[in-house]
């Protein structure tokens, strides 16, 4: 993967590129059988892993078991639900002027293994998941670092209200979007740039940023 001086889009993965809500959902239902979906959506409200870390009654999700039996679940099932309805056409124009990386919570194998799956791998610099850190404003400083751009050179895509929030921290605009995880009224407490409604929003969106 090249270095580039070009400014940045950094994605999320599920909910952005893949409609993999659901079936995450349904994997913690396997451990909690009275699991809400309103109530588990709230997870995504601040840093997902603090979140089930700081909760006595799902922290267990967070352990080696909880996390191996997600993860083999995930891994088998994600890799064939189809992209986001337009969002590998968006994917496949952004990265001609952009460097796009994915910034998320879930695992880079787990991503790299649905990227090449479905073709757009390599229209991605880097994929920084879980392993790189459980915090997203960790993996922010290390894009900077790494790519020596300023906050205001790189724009996250997000669909969460907690993503949102990690990025303010850095003064990195965002770009919510409305297929996802989160609300129109959720999204918008932490107030992003914008919100889009349709993936093929996402290029003007991108665009208003840097006018």
């Amino acid at each position: 993967m090249s270095m580039s001086s070009k400014k940045i889009i950094a994605f999320d993965f599920d909910g952005v590129i893949v409609d993999s809500l659901k079936l995450s959902y349904s994997i913690n239902k396997d451990f909690l059988p009275d699991l809400r979906y309103e109530d588990w959506c709230t997870w995504s409200e601040g840093n997902f892993h603090e979140v089930i870390k700081s909760r006595d009654d799902i922290k267990f999700l967070s352990s080696d078991e909880g996390y191996d039996y997600f993860k083999e679940k995930y891994d088998q099932e994600v890799v064939n639900i189809l992209p986001v309805d337009g969002i590998k056409d968006v994917l496949e124009n952004m990265h001609q002027y952009y460097t796009m990386v994915v910034v998320s919570s879930n695992s880079q194998e787990s991503i790299e293994l649905y990227l090449k799956r479905h073709n757009f791998f390599s229209y991605f610099e880097d994929i920084l998941g879980e392993e790189t850190s459980r915090s997203k404003v960790e993996k922010f400083k290390l894009i900077l670092n790494k790519y020596n751009v300023n906050s205001d050179e790189i724009v996250l895509i997000t669909d969460s209200l907690g993503d949102i929030k990690e990025a303010n921290e850095l003064k990195i605009k965002s770009l919510a979007v409305l297929w996802g995880i989160h609300d129109h009224n959720t999204l918008q407490i932490a107030s992003p740039h914008s919100i889009i409604s349709e993936p093929k929003g996402i290029i003007k969106a991108v665009e208003s940023v840097w006018v």
